[in-house]
């Protein structure tokens, strides 16, 4: 029996289109946002019939809770026209289900990912 050579190739892998993909988000609409000392990456979209929203940002596990205060802040702000269902966010955050005028659950990317990935390379 004849042995396949694979070769190594390396690759850039798009992190936030493929956790779209996996999750099975239809992308309405992208947006790059930046506050005063952070950038952000707010993906909306649906699925089964609900809004949702997923927030990558630069995180630094030395964050203050100033930090943590002003990132929730400037996150509910930005998604307050979405109205999303569920929101999910990288990195450790103290956002909380109360998104002002209304109720959002709160999942966080990492957790996702993983569970994602392995149901679909099984």
């Amino acid at each position: 029996m004849a042995r396949l050579k694979l070769e190594r190739k390396e690759m850039v892998i798009d992190i936030p289109e493929t956790f779209n993909y996996l999750l099975g988000l239809k992308v309405k609409k992208i947006k790059a946002r930046k506050d005063a000392s952070r950038k952000y990456l707010f993906i909306l979209g649906e699925k089964e019939g609900k809004n949702y929203a997923i927030v990558w940002r630069e995180y630094k596990d030395n964050w203050e809770d100033e930090d943590f205060k002003k990132d929730k802040e400037f996150i509910i702000k930005e998604l307050s026209e979405w109205n999303a269902q569920v929101v999910y966010v990288n990195g450790q955050s103290v956002l909380t289900p109360n998104f002002g005028k209304h109720q959002v659950e709160i999942r966080y990317i990492e957790l996702e990912f993983k569970k994602l990935m392995e149901k679909n390379y099984e």
